[in-house]
């Protein structure tokens, strides 16, 4: 009987060491005291470095703007970590990680919010960096078992929490201990968030004051709309931004004008679109705001002869005056890595 209690209380996990509460006291107060989170999560890196003898820790950060994970801390930031970055021509203050599940089972596992354990550290690369380098810097470190957890806010990945161990399988203990770091550093990183967000939004507030000021200094409509294109970029940023109007008589949208001379906007005051042909009229006759995220492949999609672009998004909206169609607002981008939302504000492909 007592040697089954001594062998039960022998695999029973043990509480928090000193240290470990060290760590996880220091983010709490980050959160309190709202300090830089690229400051803690490199202090958060070299810690678990430093107690558990990881051979590799990295706490990323999710940017949804640009579809890719951003390294807030990394350790140990010496050699061969830095000899592998320069390698590969990283600087890991300034490297984005792309967003690719299709690519990563460890991407793949994160993004449905689960923790993901592996042996192979191309399965969390994929095929962003050369798989020869990748298996050669694990090689050459003694990597045997990789962890990596996601860092959530409701059901949003904001984050990953990344280590890399020279033992052949994690211990209860250390998991234990990395589940609990990974739900502090998410409040960390969710409330450096809410701060960017909330200057972003100050700063947007502020240009569109601006974008009004500028508007309502001019005097006839033909300024009026090419401020109004003109000013639409530094709240929302595009590549092109026009205003068509509406001929009653004749049923159609003909552009009056754009945010820039580009060669296809050249071509648009040529370029006249019936009320009842593609987005722009489908926008104008029903009067209704439309997003359409690769737009190129909309069979309701209709452009100048020969001006059809490889990747395009559009957010629509029409606009009227006593109940009767008078024109019609189109912003357009055509950024890869950036998708428009119905807010009329950035979301990563991952959200469509």
């Amino acid at each position: 009987m007592k040697k089954r209690q001594a062998k039960k209380s022998a695999t029973k996990r043990r509480g928090l060491s000193a240290e470990e509460r060290h760590v996880v006291e220091s983010l709490a107060r980050m959160i309190v005291k709202e300090q830089s989170v690229g400051l803690v999560m490199q202090q958060l890196a070299d810690e678990l470095v430093r107690i558990f003898e990881f051979r590799l820790a990295v706490v990323t950060q999710f940017d949804h703007l640009k579809n890719g994970f951003r390294v807030l801390g990394i350790a140990p930031l010496r050699n061969p970590v830095l000899t592998v970055a320069k390698k590969l021509r990283i600087r890991f203050s300034e490297y984005l990680f792309p967003f690719q599940p299709e690519d990563s089972p460890a991407v793949r596992t994160l993004a449905q919010g689960k923790v993901w354990i592996g042996k192979d550290l191309t399965d969390v690369t994929g095929s962003t960096l050369p798989n020869r380098v990748i298996r050669s810097f694990q090689k050459l470190i003694g990597i045997r078992s990789l962890y990596s957890a996601p860092l959530m806010r409701g059901k949003k990945l904001i984050g990953t929490v990344f280590v890399a161990s020279k033992a052949e399988e994690f211990s209860p203990d250390e998991l234990s201990f990395l589940t609990t770091i990974a739900h502090h550093a998410a409040l960390a990183v969710q409330q450096a968030g809410l701060l960017s967000e909330s200057k972003r939004k100050t700063e947007q507030y502020r240009l569109l004051s601006e974008a009004d000021r500028n508007i309502l200094e001019k005097k006839n409509l033909k300024d009026v709309l090419t401020a109004i294109v003109t000013n639409i970029n530094t709240v929302i940023p595009c590549d092109l931004a026009g205003i068509y109007l509406y001929d009653p008589k004749r049923k159609v949208l003909y552009h009056s004008v754009a945010s820039n001379q580009t060669a296809y906007a050249l071509k648009l005051p040529h370029f006249e679109i019936p009320i009842d042909r593609g987005i722009m009229g489908h926008v104008a006759k029903t009067r209704l705001p439309m997003v359409v995220n690769h737009a190129e492949k909309d069979p309701r999609s209709i452009y100048p002869p020969g001006k059809r672009p490889k990747l395009r998004r559009l957010l629509r909206r029409g606009a009227c005056w006593e109940s009767c169609t008078s024109a019609a607002f189109r912003m357009s981008r055509s950024m890869r890595a950036t998708v428009i939302s119905s807010n009329g504000f950035q979301r990563s492909p991952r959200s469509q």
